[in-house]
């Protein structure tokens, strides 16, 4: 049993020190020896023969183990971990949003996806969205959310950061070639897939420290770890292989030196854009709309732009509710979000409305299709989630998406 129990204990170590979201598997290690540690001690005290183990501890220590375990059951209702959350819908099925409502909207969106596109097509779209792509559409995703690979995370924030041409070059591009003139911003240094500080690096001056470190590895007669993976170490390399190419720098571009990954193309065929917004009043001439930050794309832009290393209060107002002219200009995402601003509104008196931003004002909207349905854009719109098309007010969520017009032309 001990063995067992160590067993489990060191897996259970092993997958929560992995990835936080394995924690659950800690709990079960806990769980067991636990259990093992309250047996040896409840054996002890009750078995034990010396002087000071009285009845009266042993007792004690029996009324405190149970009050232990009665605690989590007579929290006040709605308090306790088991009722917490009572009746809020499955992320799924309100969109991953903050609203308490429960759609198809993503299950269908999902299906249309598997019925509608290529068995091999790629989706680009935010991590959180992963699995639900790949197990629902049966679609390949950029990103998922065991989020590993973090450098690809940074990608797609700064993809969605680029503007809407820039996006299209990257989304249209295979991942062998360098995109990194069109990314809004890379790591200051790109041989790591998260920035790190220091002066910030071109591809180029990339290049050259990369091969300095190799030259000098070569000359010192040593091979690192990956060189002698992939067969490149510069010590086992003769002169004459290395003066076919004519110069070392040469003969390192063409058979040793690798594109960083976290500047090269996505190389995807659609993109999705989720949507928390609020219908207001049918009494408005016009359909109007709010978005406050209830979780949809729009209010992940914070972390896009965090992730991307962008500066946030460039692309947000002061009350990081609202966005300025340069994330609805000049975005991708900006773009992919399907309403404009129209004006911002008093709350505490809507005849009051201002053109501008003015502090504690709300932000309205009307719907607004940036890139429409058979348009000669560089993206268009194939699916439009029902909630999207609904008359009645309240929440509006879900997917909208888009496919990448790969005949686009930017320069035209």
């Amino acid at each position: 049993m001990a063995a067992f129990a160590l067993i489990i204990g060191f897996l259970g170590i092993y997958f929560s020190s992995a990835f936080v979201r394995l924690e659950v598997f800690g709990s079960i290690s806990v769980m067991i020896l636990a259990s093992l540690g309250l047996s040896i001690l409840v054996s002890k005290i009750l078995k034990g023969k010396d002087i000071r183990t009285r009845p009266v501890t042993k007792i004690s220590f029996l009324v405190i183990i149970v009050v232990l375990v009665t605690v989590p059951m007579v929290y006040p209702e709605r308090v306790n971990w088991s009722t917490h959350n009572e009746g809020i819908p499955i992320s799924i099925l309100n969109s991953g949003t903050r609203f308490d409502i429960s759609t198809n909207d993503w299950p269908d969106a999902m299906l249309w996806l598997k019925e509608n596109t290529p068995k091999d097509a790629v989706v680009a779209a935010w991590w959180d969205y992963g699995y639900w792509i790949s197990t629902l559409s049966e679609r390949k995703t950029l990103a998922d959310n065991a989020t590993i690979l973090d450098w690809q995370i940074r990608k797609i924030g700064a993809m969605y950061m680029s503007t809407p041409d820039d996006a299209w070059k990257i989304l249209n591009t295979n991942a062998e070639t360098d995109m990194s003139a069109y990314y809004v911003t890379i790591p200051n240094d790109i041989s790591q897939p998260t920035k790190h500080g220091g002066e910030e690096y071109t591809e180029q001056d990339n290049k050259f420290e990369l091969f300095n470190a190799w030259i000098d590895r070569r000359n010192a007669g040593v091979c690192d770890s990956t060189e002698q993976l992939f067969g490149t170490c510069g010590a086992l390399i003769s002169d004459a292989d290395i003066q076919a190419y004519g110069t070392p720098f040469d003969y390192w571009v063409s058979e040793v030196y690798h594109i960083p990954p976290v500047i090269t193309g996505l190389d995807a065929d659609y993109v999705i854009v989720n949507i928390a917004a609020e219908k207001l009043s049918q009494e408005n001439v016009l359909d109007l709309y709010t978005m406050k930050q209830k979780g949809g794309d729009e209010t992940k832009a914070f972390w896009f732009m965090k992730i991307a290393d962008v500066p946030v209060l460039d692309y947000y107002q002061r009350d990081l509710q609202s966005y300025t002219d340069k994330f609805w200009d000049e975005t991708f995402l900006g773009h992919l979000i399907p309403f404009t601003l129209v004006a911002y509104v008093d709350p505490n008196n809507t005849e009051i409305q201002s053109k501008t931003y003015l502090p504690g004002y709300l932000a309205i909207y009307v719907k607004d299709i940036k890139f429409p349905t058979n348009g000669d854009g560089p993206f268009e719109l194939v699916y439009v989630s029902p909630s999207f098309e609904r008359d009645q007010t309240g929440p509006l969520t879900g997917p909208l998406i888009y496919k990448i017009n790969k005949d686009y032309n930017p320069n035209q």
